[in-house]
C-alpha cells in the first residue's frame, strides 16, 4: 500500500522526469530497501553476504580452486568481490585485484592478450608494478617478470587475481594461433606465475 499525499501528486504531476519509480521512492521512503543491486555485479553489503564462509576461504587459499563456475545470479561475483575486499585486511603484504573482463571487453571486442594491458593499471595502483615502468610493460612476459620480482622480493607477499566474467576471454585464449600453437597462452602465463611463486 502506498499513500500519495497532495505534495507527492503535485511533484508527480509537475513532470520533470518524475516517473513511477521516482514517486515510489518518494512515497515508500521508509517502507524497505533492496540490498541487492542486480546490475552492479556482486556489489552487496558485507552483512548481506551470508554463509559461504568455506567457499570464501577456498577462493583465497593459494591451493584452492582456480575456477568458480555456476548459473546466473547465484552470487559468484559477490563471492569474488568479498574475497577481494577481505584478502588484504589482515596483512598488508596481501594484495587482491578484481577485474570484470566482460566490462573491459577482454575476449569480446579486445584480444585475450589485452588482459595484461587491462591488468597493469590495477597492478600499479596496488604497488605491485612501479607506475614509472609503463613503457617497459609492453608485452605479457615483461609484466609477468615484474609481478614475479615483486612476489620474490618478500616471501610474505601474496597476490590474489580475481577475473570475473571470463568466459569470452577463455574462449578467445583457447583458439589456436598462427601455426596451430599458442593455445591458452595467457592462461599458461598466469599458471606458470602461480606455480613459480
Amino acid at each position: 500500500t502506498m499513500v500519495v499525499d497532495v505534495a507527492a501528486w503535485a511533484y508527480w504531476g509537475h513532470g520533470g522526469g518524475a516517473g513511477l519509480d521516482t514517486v515510489m521512492r518518494v512515497c515508500l521512503r521508509f517502507a524497505g530497501s533492496n540490498p541487492y543491486t542486480p546490475f552492479a555485479l556482486g556489489d552487496v553489503p558485507r552483512e548481506v553476504f551470508y554463509g559461504r564462509r568455506e567457499e570464501l576461504h577456498s577462493v583465497q587459499d593459494p591451493n584452492g580452486p582456480l575456477f568458480v563456475y555456476g548459473g546466473r545470479q547465484l552470487g559468484k561475483s559477490a563471492l569474488l568481490k568479498t574475497a577481494m575486499s577481505e584478502f588484504g585486511r589482515s596483512d598488508e603484504n596481501h594484495v587482491s585485484i578484481y577485474l570484470d573482463l566482460k566490462a573491459e571487453g577482454v575476449g569480446e571486442w579486445r584480444k585475450a592478450d589485452d588482459l595484461w594491458r587491462v591488468l597493469v593499471p590495477s597492478l600499479q595502483a596496488k604497488g605491485v608494478v612501479d607506475s614509472k615502468l609503463s613503457n617497459k610493460l609492453s608485452n605479457p612476459e615483461s609484466i609477468v617478470t615484474h609481478i614475479a620480482a615483486w612476489l620474490t622480493a618478500d616471501e610474505r607477499r601474496r597476490l590474489l587475481l580475481l577475473l570475473d566474467e571470463s568466459d569470452a576471454f577463455l574462449d578467445e585464449d583457447s583458439r589456436p594461433r598462427i601455426g596451430g600453437k599458442g593455445q591458452f597462452k595467457n592462461v599458461y602465463l598466469l599458471k606458470n606465475l602461480m606455480n613459480q611463486s
